[in-house]
């Protein structure tokens, strides 16, 4: 989906001012067999729509249960990214954009953080659904407007979701394979015409079209780079920046969205200011020394040793571990199968086998993670055991195309305990390469007929990453494989991945709590080789198109379920990356100087646009913080003077 997927793939949980959670979620036959569309039938407006069945918040809804309605407004947060940013436009492929961008964004409806696939009233004041969804009608909030004064009408929208398709990022064309066009009907009201594929999420997926300012970008090329601020239509604009080094935003004064039910309780701080680091160890100093207010945690080592420093042990930095119930990423070490070198799935399931989880969770993550099994964790995604009756319905037309195992056999990785063990897997590698036209030669690991050595590069984006790979390493050495580690910068990294220029990355794939259409681009054949998708993979496989499409048409949350676990066996089964790990929970630390909901989002635990500054918080941190030391010194400076004064 775009907003949730999108924007999330682009790390753009940042977009809405939230911290880097990064390594921080239709048709009832199978074959989509296409019907007539029943004639079309008049929709009812609504203030919300959801994918499958009733919504939770009913039309005339005050705010979401996991807002504080009467957080104050106020103060300023200093948040972090690692990287830097040369473009403030987050829809292309070109350039970085900075983290927090879409503070200054308004889509046509607002995502739910405690349901999936729901959304409700934001640049639209409503939204009319067709019974048989061949259209979607948004009347577009005529208070809705830009921080320069240009309304925001029909005709704004109809540009801004031509010009995504047309000049975004490829992927939009993939989001919106299923429009066939938007028409105006009015100065706020605006149609989209569906087709007849049943895209049972496609209103939703409209729904949260970012809206860009038309008038700007008639000035300003959108395919190109630039950090030419444009005008605002979000919460929030960009008072000043330091190109690649810090942004901060302001609170739009007076903003015409303040009081949608969608808004009340959130963006309640008057500035957010991000600063930039090279890497995370530098980021991690900063939040130490308090010039970082917030900080989500990536590394289980830095967790578990990182925050012993005096502001923890005196109280003044918190330390929270939030257990979540939204699907956790796609990770782990993932095969570039578009060289010869991977394509066969023996090679892969080979290098699979041998990588030692068990080691490296005891020795570097304090046991702490779970190996993922499931290209969904955390989910009721995820396959589990044999594959049940509705999981047959979409695997068995397909049986001629696909593994039998798939069918048959569980997919298990192995969960080495002793060396003996990984010794045994290592035979059973050596004997996959060798049906596969690979043998060890003086030591090496080689083809039958050329002769050439089996080696690849793992590329990173992060050092810190280097000593997840370094026992893989030594492993694959056993077997006559040399393999290296390089870390390049961020930017670098970018532009490598988008171009397919890699043999293996450690990257992970945000995913959501509603799969949809946003899986063609993870997974399907037709993002392939495209620039800037994110099959990483270069995942071909007309199986994997089928499912996904039938997936897409999915018109139950159940019935999705069962068939992104249909899906989810396909790509374990196929190898086309080595599981990674994940934990069920996120783990932050903060400055006590803020205040927070008592309930969280289901999906969302740790939500910082429905945080607020306590300002009482803040002058009794200021207070800790003042060491006796310091107050001693001062107040025996104060009694030398007074008596020299007397």
């Amino acid at each position: 989906m775009l907003g949730k997927n999108y924007l999330k793939y682009k790390q753009l949980n940042l977009l809405r001012g939230l911290t880097v959670v990064a390594l921080l979620a239709t048709s009832s036959t199978f074959g989509y067999a296409q019907k007539k569309a029943a004639p079309s039938m008049a929709a009812t407006k609504a203030q919300g729509f959801s994918v499958f069945g009733e919504r939770k918040y009913p039309d005339g809804f005050k705010h979401y249960d996991y807002v504080n309605p009467h957080a104050p407004k106020g103060g300023r947060l200093t948040l972090s990214a690692v990287g830097t940013f040369n473009s403030l436009n987050p829809f292309i492929v070109r350039g970085n954009y900075p983290a927090g961008i879409g503070l200054t964004l308004t889509n046509l409806m607002a995502e739910n953080q405690d349901r999936a696939g729901e959304c409700y009233a934001f640049g639209a004041e409503s939204i009319e659904v067709a019974a048989d969804r061949s259209y979607v009608i948004f009347n577009v909030n005529p208070k809705a407007q830009f921080d320069d004064g240009v309304k925001i009408t029909a005709d704004t929208v109809i540009w801004s979701f031509n010009t995504l398709k047309d000049k975004g990022s490829p992927m939009f064309r993939t989001y919106y394979k299923n429009v066939k066009k938007a028409e105006k009907l009015g100065l706020y009201q605006v149609k989209f015409y569906l087709d007849d594929a049943k895209n049972a999420e496609l209103p939703l997926i409209l729904g949260q079209i970012y809206i860009l300012p038309q008038h700007f970008y008639e000035k300003v090329d959108f395919a190109s780079t630039s950090l030419e601020i444009p005008p605002s239509s979000g919460p929030y604009k960009i008072k000043s920046l330091e190109p690649g080094r810090s942004i901060t935003y302001e609170r739009v004064k007076n903003w015409w969205g303040a009081e949608l039910p969608t808004q009340v309780g959130t963006n309640n701080f008057d500035e957010i200011h991000y600063e930039f680091f090279l890497d995370s160890n530098a980021q991690l100093e900063a939040f130490k020394s308090g010039r970082i207010d917030i900080r989500a945690e990536n590394s289980i080592k830095n967790w578990n040793t990182a925050y012993n420093f005096p502001a923890v042990n005196k109280g003044r930095v918190i330390r929270k571990e939030l257990p979540h119930n939204r699907t956790e990423s796609t990770q782990g070490f993932f095969f570039n199968i578009r060289h010869p070198k991977f394509q066969d799935v023996r090679v892969r399931e080979a290098l699979t086998l041998i990588y030692d989880f068990g080691w490296l969770n005891k020795r570097l993550f304090y046991s702490t993670y779970k190996r993922n099994l499931s290209y969904f964790p955390n989910s009721c995604f995820a396959a589990q055991g044999l594959p049940s009756e509705m999981e047959l319905e979409v695997l068995l037309p397909l049986k001629n195309q696909i593994p039998n195992r798939v069918f048959t056999e569980k997919f298990e990785l192995p969960d080495y305990k002793t060396h003996n063990e990984l010794r045994a897997a290592m035979t059973r590698a050596i004997q996959l390469f060798n049906e596969a036209g690979w043998h060890i030669k003086d030591g090496q690991m080689v083809h039958k007929e050329t002769h050439t050595p089996f080696t690849f590069e793992i590329l990173i984006e992060d050092q810190s990453k280097e000593k997840v790979c370094m026992h893989y390493i030594s492993t694959l050495e056993r077997i006559g494989i040399k393999a290296v580690v390089r870390s390049i910068d961020k930017a670098a990294y970018t532009q490598r991945v988008e171009n397919k220029n890699f043999d293996m990355i450690l990257d992970a794939i945000l995913q959501s709590n509603s799969l949809g259409n946003e899986q063609r681009d993870f997974f399907g054949s037709s993002r392939a080789d495209l620039p800037g998708s994110r099959n990483f993979a270069g995942i071909n496989n007309p199986a994997i198109d089928e499912v996904i499409e039938t997936l897409v048409q999915s018109n139950s949350y159940p019935q999705l379920c069962h068939r992104a676990r249909a899906l989810d066996r396909l790509l374990l089964w196929g190898f086309y990356m080595i599981p990674a790990w994940h934990t069920g929970s996120m783990f932050v630390a903060y400055w006590d100087k803020f205040g927070h909901p008592t309930v969280s989002a289901n999906f969302n635990p740790f939500n910082i646009q429905t945080w607020w500054y306590d300002a009482t918080k803040a002058q009794a941190l200021s207070d800790k913080s003042e060491t006796p030391s310091n107050r001693n010194f001062l107040s025996t400076m104060w009694e030398r003077v007074k008596k020299i004064v007397n």
